[in-house]
């Protein structure tokens, strides 16, 4: 009887069988003791969201704050129920001054720094929410969501050179993570650095063998477009290979090495096949949808790809689709809408020269990519 943490669970227990009277009888002989008890105000807490009664609710949170015996892990999910309660309501600056409050009482705190920064994220407050996760990175480095969200700032800001300075430092902390390798991978194609992208990955999936097998296939999937990129069509194939090896059911994988082989008019059983299992599991994605249309096209199976690209333009109108549609309708002798197709492709930003010429001469011009 004389154990606070047991009268505190009895106190608790009452209130879960609604016997309130007695719960509160049980509480407050605590706190008539022991009136700054963090531990009870825990459980008054909910008793007090439940009753929506926000003055007693906001005092057993400063009391829940002010309890040093209280460790902040236990703290943290009634701050975080607080705030998305504030949310709901509205509070825009309710929720602002309960982080202040929230920085002032736990200075050393990193798990504060990084909530508070996630929520400024939300927000779009990026430079703010940086500065804070930041101090959160230097109290704790072993933080791994704080850095994700770093990175993300970064992604978000289109900086790019930044982005890789925070990828550095996060390595080095967690050397055996492969997101870290994937944002540096993607940071270098984006930078337009393809073969510094792809000694990245070459590296990579000699570090990560056999230890993750959807990492390497995205990778090397990033490398096969890197190497068409160069048009080192024999190359790129052979990475997209090694992807699938790790990764069969890689749908990124299928669909674009599905595409170029189409594009370059080679293997297309190989890449029917492949296309097929790609819109097997995305049957409502236009882009997938236009690489079987396409494939089936080159096939010359000119029925099945109107079918098929008339479905893709349900889902999207992207000018390659377009300009797509109107190959397959030209080659059905539908000359009259193939080139309204193409102008649509035209008007959507597609600047091909191959297509402007099909507009001038008004007829079917085949792809001259030539694959070695």
């Amino acid at each position: 009887p004389n154990n606070l943490e047991y009268q505190t669970l009895t106190g608790q227990y009452l209130l879960s069988i609604r016997d309130t009277a007695a719960a509160l009888n049980s509480l407050n002989a605590i706190l008539d003791k022991h009136p700054n008890n963090g531990y009870v105000y825990m459980v008054l807490f909910e008793y007090y969201k439940a009753k929506k009664d926000e003055p007693k609710l906001r005092n057993a949170l400063n009391k829940i704050i002010e309890d040093n015996n209280i460790d902040i892990s236990e703290k943290i999910p009634m701050f975080t129920n607080y705030i998305e309660q504030l949310e709901k309501q509205g509070k825009e600056i309710d929720v602002y001054n309960f982080f202040t409050t929230l920085i002032e009482n736990y200075q050393k705190e990193s798990v504060v720094y990084s909530l508070y920064g996630a929520y400024l994220l939300e927000q779009k407050e990026l430079d703010k929410a940086e500065d804070l996760l930041n101090t959160a990175i230097s109290i704790n480095p072993d933080d791994e969501a704080t850095w994700n969200m770093l990175v993300q700032i970064q992604v978000q800001k289109d900086s790019i050179p930044k982005l890789l300075r925070i990828v550095d430092e996060a390595e080095k902390v967690f050397p055996d993570n492969s997101t870290w390798a994937y944002y540096k991978v993607t940071a270098m194609v984006q930078l337009k650095k393809e073969k510094e992208a792809i000694a990245l990955i070459d590296s990579y999936v000699q570090k990560f063998d056999d230890k993750d097998n959807a990492f390497n296939s995205l990778i090397l999937s990033i490398k096969g477009d890197c190497l068409m990129q160069d048009s080192l069509y024999s190359e790129a194939f052979e990475s997209y290979d090694k992807s699938l090896s790790y990764n069969p059911g890689n749908i990124l994988t299928l669909n674009n090495y599905a595409y170029f082989l189409s594009e370059c008019n080679t293997d297309l059983a190989k890449a029917e096949k492949m296309s097929s299992l790609v819109i097997a599991n995305e049957p409502q994605n236009s882009t997938y949808l236009d690489t079987y249309a396409w494939i089936l096209f080159k096939q010359g199976d000119l029925n099945g790809a109107k079918f098929h690209i008339e479905r893709a333009l349900l889902y999207g109108d992207d000018p390659d689709v377009l300009e797509h549609y109107g190959d397959i309708l030209f080659k059905l002798g539908d000359e009259q809408k193939a080139l309204e197709q193409w102008q649509k492709s035209k008007d959507k930003g597609n600047a091909s020269p191959t297509l402007q010429k099909k507009l001038d001469e008004r007829r079917y011009i085949e792809s001259t990519v030539k694959c070695k």
